[in-house]
């Protein structure tokens, strides 16, 4: 509702429908009827951003096995939670439903939670988050999931093992995929890889007139960075002088208790890339 009110404030154009690139710089938007309406314009920037990733052994079904979306809404507190993924996505809702009262488990691939932020950081946050009553299981995965019964059982290998969590439901908060499939960027011929539009860093893609910004490009996907890559492309595309984004410059937040809050590299990346 706010977004909409800043559109028309903004004397804004909003198209409601199902939009698809076309060649010749043009869009074709199906609305709800089934109506297609064409458009073209001399810039056309792409920012269908991105959603919940779904591993083969974890298929979300919204009910028991959820997505971040679904975890904004449930229509009742669950009375126990496995969170799958502790990036930041993972440990804010593990944060918050344990909270409220939900008995959260935590199960992470990677030896330490919170796997980008520095590792010091990591072992506070841990310690704390244990401390508040949430499990927490690293060097883990969930094999399969089995949601017959009333809640749901995940099959977890860890390195003693295999074990059998079971809890009323399952987030999956295991990353994001990008929004890119049946948008025309086959027909138009802008090139993609490994799931992501590539661009240039004025966020031109590969065809003249097309650009490519937010989630879907190859850079962090957080919303302060896809507004700031949104207007550094529509003031280059004016002309006006712009500095490239620095991407090494960029905050990151995680929304727990504590909060954790970082930019630049850490102590590890650091040492890798050989600086004292």
């Amino acid at each position: 509702g706010g977004i909409s009110f800043l559109m028309k404030k903004n004397k804004i154009d909003v198209i409601m429908g199902t939009a698809k690139v076309q060649k010749g710089k043009k869009v074709s938007i199906t609305d709800k009827e089934g109506k297609v309406t064409e458009y073209a314009a001399n810039h056309i920037i792409i920012a269908t951003g991105a959603r919940s990733r779904e591993l083969p052994n974890l298929p979300q079904d919204g009910v028991k096995v959820i997505g971040y979306r679904q975890a904004l809404s449930l229509p009742t507190q669950p009375k126990s939670m496995i969170v799958v993924g502790s990036g930041a996505i993972g440990v804010e809702f593990a944060d918050f439903y344990n909270t409220m009262g939900t008995k959260v488990t935590i199960v992470e691939f990677m030896p330490n939670i919170v796997p980008v932020e520095d590792e010091e950081i990591s072992k506070h946050l841990e310690k704390s988050l244990k401390k508040s009553g949430i499990d927490i299981m690293t060097n883990a995965s969930v094999e399969s999931v089995d949601t017959s019964g009333n809640g749901v059982k995940a099959n977890v290998k860890t390195k003693d093992g295999n074990i059998t969590l079971e809890a009323d439901i399952l987030l999956s908060a295991v990353g994001i995929a990008a929004n890119i499939e049946n948008i025309g960027l086959e027909e138009v011929g802008i090139a993609t890889d490994k799931g992501r539009v590539l661009v240039n860093e004025w966020y031109q893609t590969s065809v003249p007139g097309y650009y490519a910004i937010g989630d879907i490009i190859p850079t962090q996907a957080l919303a302060h960075v896809a507004s700031a890559e949104g207007i550094t492309c529509v003031e280059k595309i004016k002309g006006m002088h712009v500095e490239t984004i620095d991407y090494g410059n960029i905050p990151g937040c995680t929304y727990c208790h504590p909060e954790i809050a970082s930019v630049g590299l850490t102590e590890k990346q650091a040492k890798e890339k050989g600086y004292e």
